[in-house]
């Protein structure tokens, strides 16, 4: 059982990040803006926790395509800069 709270949201975050080869940053972006519609906000595990499981995984799911290739491109991106070539690849 998985229990819903900050703390071990965090560290679900973390361990998938390191599992997929991304900085928290790179998926806190599109997690932040899918629940709140906002850029800023308190911590997106705080956020997560006080909207609770089920408005998490609802809004998540409305935005899952959006997140989707928010990633892709900005990972790529970013990818493609850390390398030095400078554009997208």
């Amino acid at each position: 059982n998985f229990a819903w709270n900050s703390k071990l949201l965090n560290e679900f975050i973390n361990t998938y990040c390191e599992e997929s080869s991304l900085k928290f940053r790179d998926i806190g972006i599109p997690l932040r803006i899918a629940l709140t519609g906002s850029t800023s906000s308190p911590s997106i595990v705080h956020i997560m926790e006080i909207l609770g499981e089920h408005q998490t995984l609802d809004r998540l799911n409305i935005n899952i395509d959006w997140i989707k290739n928010w990633l892709i491109i900005n990972i790529n991106y970013n990818r493609c800069c850390n390398q030095g070539t400078g554009r997208f690849c």
